[in-house]
């Protein structure tokens, strides 16, 4: 007894059917599902954001409100200062569905400006610490600065670190400072 049209057709549409969901499954649900999953399983919009230094980030996020000055005094003339940058700018959280978009709104906050600084200056290997933490308004995580209106009331005062070998053993040292000001 040989198989009818209606049978060929039944078992078409479940081959077509089982295909389709081969392909379906891989190609379209798991990538939205670890887009979904990855970017707010990271809660990735929930955090306040930094440029870290990133004039042109910032702009473009609609955050940048004014440059700063600084003066630098090192020890070493092999840092490079050319591509650091102090400013301030509006706090910003991610948006909800994409993290180049920027989200003002930080909740209840007293201070919804903070400045932003180069954290790395040109792979230059120091980092920068905050020696007058009462001259802001407030030091947030990362040593972010945090203010209540978009003005610098006080001189910042910041020690540069670098990794030094002192009697053979690697270690972080203070090298020189800088001092940021409108």
């Amino acid at each position: 007894m040989e198989p009818t049209t209606n049978e060929y057709k039944k078992s078409f549409k479940k081959g077509l059917t089982i295909v389709a969901v081969i392909i379906f499954v891989p190609l379209v649900l798991l990538p939205l599902l670890n887009w979904f999953m990855g970017y707010h399983g990271y809660e990735k919009e929930i955090y306040r954001r930094n440029s870290w230094g990133d004039v042109s980030e910032s702009k473009y996020r609609e955050a940048f409100e004014k440059k700063l000055h600084f003066i630098a005094y090192t020890e070493v003339d092999s840092i490079d200062f050319d591509s650091l940058d102090f400013f301030i700018e509006r706090g910003y959280k991610y948006g909800y569905f994409s993290s180049a978009k920027s989200n003002f709104d930080l909740g209840k906050t007293n201070y919804p400006y903070q400045v932003s600084h180069t954290d790395r200056t040109n792979h230059n290997l120091v980092v920068y610490h905050i020696l007058n933490p009462s001259a802001p308004d407030s030091v947030g995580e990362h040593g972010i600065v945090h203010l209540k209106n978009p003005k610098l009331s006080d001189t910042l005062l910041m020690s540069i670190g670098a990794f030094k070998f002192i009697d053979n053993k690697a270690r972080w040292d203070s090298i020189g400072y800088i001092k940021v000001f409108e």
